[in-house]
């Protein structure tokens, strides 16, 4: 195959590199004798039908594939000298996603044509690491178009290859021509025509949340644009916003940086609405992993100014709990990424120091003090007591050394502990 450089470098080479990928996913099974090619062809059809079940049924919702691909677009490199943002329009008939990353480069589109061997494996600063994401476009759409110049393929759930969903075909001038935008001069375009009659028009901060932009890495504005009679209009556009800090907290955040806790006061922009502001508190612990060894895994409670529900994040948003903060943390999901996976170990220790930095960042910072009763979980609402990790588990209270003024609360905070033995 081509080396990269040449791929990149001349328009005939990158047309002509999917069509390479393809021929290496191709085997000539008339050759080969008939008990082999019988193996053959009966994993051929086994994978392909995981990847089947791997598209579309993992997932719940179509709405999902809008997140996966925002959390694609975030795993991406931008230049330094911009502003990393996600552009999505959303019509009756297809999903326009556009962001202005460098662009694909041969490893990447390989990913896209396999599972589990994902460019950002290793990446720490990355979310998504078994190249599944982009899997949940065939949610939506038979056939999504990847635009990056100078590459441009398209997948053909419908072909038949066997493996067609990681088998990709190059778009020919045809293809180009019927692309409803046009195609962007930089970065990233992936076009989703919906191969049934799917609405995804309702899209809103109920399926991304505001607190989503405090937790993405490099994204720093979502717009979501709707097709109407009338044009094109914003659905919803959501800015992160970093204000100086308060001068009258610096001494409280100070006491929680040497501490190894870290606070800020950030706001996101929600189109034309008055800005959401969170106290934002992140800390880093090691944790054992199940193989013996330490991991760090970064922790973050994001607290309203003014309090309202908030969802549980891994990055992305995972599953409304009954918070009034929003919880993010390197968790391990399930395979649909859509619930915390309450099996693992790593999760019971991210969960009690969750505990602990609730403890210690309402202690001490005085705007959280002061509301502390705002941000206690709902006791009485079942999806709490459950939190996700494990039926056996139920709500403790959890002291702590730290103590409120007698005014207000003593250092209780209710949180999914693990009962005591016997219980």
């Amino acid at each position: 195959m081509t080396n990269e450089a040449e791929i990149m470098a001349s328009p005939e080479s990158a047309r002509q590199f999917p069509e390479a990928l393809r021929a290496e996913k191709r085997v000539d099974l008339a050759c080969l004798p008939e008990q082999l090619r019988r193996l053959f062809e009966g994993l051929q059809d086994s994978v392909g039908g995981c990847l089947g079940d791997l598209a579309v049924k993992i997932y719940s919702l179509p709405e999902r594939c809008v997140l996966e691909l925002i959390q694609n677009a975030d795993d991406c490199t931008y230049q330094g000298d911009i502003v990393p943002q996600l552009l999505l329009l959303c019509s009756q008939t297809y999903m326009w996603f556009q962001y202005n990353e460098v662009g694909f480069r041969p490893q990447q589109v390989q990913s896209l044509c396999d599972i589990g061997q994902s460019s950002k494996l290793g990446l720490s600063n990355t979310t998504g690491q078994k190249g599944i994401g982009f899997k949940s476009s065939f949610l939506v759409s038979n056939s999504p178009p990847v635009l990056s110049k100078p590459l441009f393929f398209r997948f053909n759930a419908l072909d038949d290859h066997p493996l067609a969903r990681v088998t990709p075909l190059p778009l020919d001038d045809d293809d180009t021509h019927s692309l409803p935008q046009d195609i962007p001069g930089s970065g990233t375009a992936i076009y989703l025509p919906f191969s049934t009659k799917i609405s995804l028009c309702k899209l809103s901060t109920d399926n991304i949340p505001a607190a989503t932009m405090l937790f993405l890495r490099r994204l720093k504005r979502i717009q979501v644009r709707t097709e109407t009679p009338l044009g094109w209009h914003d659905l919803l556009v959501l800015e992160i916003v970093r204000d100086p800090l308060p001068g009258d907290h610096t001494e409280a955040v100070e006491k929680l940086r040497s501490q190894g806790i870290f606070c800020s006061l950030q706001a996101v922009k929600v189109g034309d609405q008055p800005k959401e502001w969170f106290w934002v508190c992140h800390q880093e612990v090691e944790i054992e992993s199940s193989q013996e060894c330490q991991l760090v895994v970064g922790l973050t409670l994001a607290f309203p100014v003014t309090p309202s529900p908030q969802m549980v994040f891994a990055t992305l948003p995972v599953a409304a709990l009954g918070f009034r903060f929003a919880v993010n943390a390197d968790f391990e999901l399930t395979t649909s990424r859509q619930e915390v996976d309450c099996c693992s170990f790593l999760n019971l220790q991210i969960r009690d120091h969750l505990v602990q930095l609730w403890v210690t960042s309402v202690g001490k910072l005085p705007p959280l003090l002061q509301h502390c009763w705002n941000y206690i979980p709902d006791t009485s609402n079942p999806l709490v007591e459950a939190v996700r990790f494990g039926p056996h588990l139920r709500p403790q209270c959890v002291q702590s050394s730290t103590r409120f003024p007698s005014s207000q609360l003593q250092a209780q905070v209710v949180f999914c502990q693990q009962p005591p033995c016997g219980v």
